[in-house]
């Protein structure tokens, strides 16, 4: 049996610092590394990987925090200056992941306007995520040392002991009918597995997609992977952790479905607009092929848009001429645009 170990690593001049705060920090400093080195194939710098991390992590962090306390209201009542300090106390514990994603992808996004012209979002996106799974897999090891997110009471005749299950010394109350300790499924484990073997596909799909050589890219896919593993992994977790969130567990069920059918649908609208693209280049324009004509209602689509902005139709009244005449000599770059 692996004990419960000490939540505070060591203090410095009477601050403690928790184990927790530790494992994260790592997590972080990890990913900053990993997207300064990745960054290159991409064409972002080291200091583009340092601007792209400082935008991420406070808002992470920050929208961790906001989501926590948002779910539990009776928890965080605002009366006093006390409890305002208490509801932003992120020190004394309390975040989300689902906040911490969707501040992320908030940060990411600022990011990409102020340099859109140096990678797409999609990109941006793909280079991310492997390490955002690693680093999620990393922080659940916090989840074991502070003895928390862990699921109910294993049944009989389950096997004691990690990988299996975990001994709670202190269970929560009054929510755990043992008493006071017992054996729980390891939930924090299981999850960090499934997150591994994510990140693990992840990493090969960015390194082959993004080699120089390839020319079928879809940017933004392991978005798409991401939303469905993740959240599926979850949803399944949220079932056996004994401080399921009710709504958290509905924004799960939500959100995997969803994830497989827009990358499903995703995949189709990028590859066949490439795949019309490179023929437009080598003038073998076919109409009736399925991905040329997915290719036109993505262009229309695109031109309405684009003519609705500028207002109106000024100079190309009622054109729709969408594939152009002369042969283009160098076809995009699939990963910048398209998507």
């Amino acid at each position: 049996m692996l004990s419960a170990i000490n939540r505070i690593a060591f203090s410095v001049f009477g601050v403690n610092i928790a184990w927790y705060g530790i494992i994260i920090t790592a997590a972080m400093i990890l990913s900053l590394v990993y997207v300064c080195i990745a960054g290159k194939r991409v064409g972002l710098t080291v200091d583009d990987g340092i601007e792209l991390f400082l935008w991420v992590v406070p808002l992470a962090v920050i929208f961790a925090r906001i989501f926590y306390v948002a779910v539990r209201p009776e928890y965080f009542p605002v009366r006093t200056w006390d409890d305002f300090v208490d509801l932003i106390a992120i020190w004394k514990g309390g975040i989300t992941i689902i906040g911490g994603i969707f501040g992320g992808i908030l940060g990411g996004f600022f990011f990409y306007l102020l340099h859109k012209k140096k990678i797409s979002f999609g990109a941006l996106v793909d280079l991310v995520i492997p390490t955002l799974l690693l680093s999620q897999a990393l922080g659940r090891w916090g989840n074991f040392i502070n003895q928390e997110a862990y699921g109910t009471l294993i049944a009989e005749g389950f096997p004691q002991g990690l990988p299996f299950s975990v001994f709670i010394e202190n269970c929560y109350e009054p929510i755990c009918p043992c008493p006071g300790a017992g054996w729980h499924y390891a939930t924090f484990l299981y999850e960090s597995v499934w997150n591994i073997v994510g990140a693990i596909a992840c990493f090969v799909i960015w390194f082959f997609m993004y080699k120089k050589d390839n020319k079928v890219r879809v940017p933004g896919i392991l978005g798409f992977f991401y939303f469905m593993w993740y959240f599926l992994i979850r949803a399944m977790m949220e079932y056996l952790r004994i401080d399921a969130v009710p709504v958290t567990q509905i924004i799960c069920f939500i959100l995997f479905p969803l994830a497989i059918v827009g990358g499903i649908v995703y995949t189709v609208l990028k590859v066949s607009y490439d795949k019309t693209v490179i023929d437009i280049s080598e003038n073998k324009v076919d109409y009736s092929k399925t991905y040329t004509k997915i290719y036109l209602f993505v262009q229309k689509v695109r031109l309405r848009n684009k003519r609705n902005k500028v207002g109106g139709f000024a100079e190309e009244k009622a054109s729709f001429a969408l594939i152009p005449k002369k042969k283009i000599t160098k076809s995009p770059d699939p990963s910048q645009g398209g998507n």
